[in-house]
């Protein structure tokens, strides 16, 4: 995955990643609140409520991430004729998609 987003990492940050970002502190908003659950001795089931939607919201962004991995750095991978694309898309699938 390094090698081909290194070539192409100028695209990779040209594109909006607001979405993600916010995504992300309220993510962070989301453990700090848990962490304060815990601290008040809230029940098992409330804090697992709370993580079970945490957990969510991140798998959420890490299919995001991935859809832009190869809608910019598999693209550009190919067009500029890369060799093993085909392999590293099957090792970042079962690396990060089991």
């Amino acid at each position: 995955m390094e090698k081909l987003c290194n070539k192409c990492i100028t695209l990779y940050i040209e594109q909006d990643n607001k979405d993600l970002i916010l995504r992300l502190k309220r993510i962070k908003g989301q453990v700090e609140g848990i962490m304060k659950m815990m601290e008040e001795g809230r029940t098992c089931i409330e804090v697992l409520a709370q993580l079970s939607s945490l957990i969510e919201a991140a798998k959420g962004i890490k299919r995001e991430i991935m859809r832009k991995y190869l809608k910019v750095c598999i693209k550009y991978a190919i067009v500029k004729e890369e060799e093993n694309v085909y392999e590293e898309i099957i090792s970042v699938f079962n690396k990060f998609f089991r």
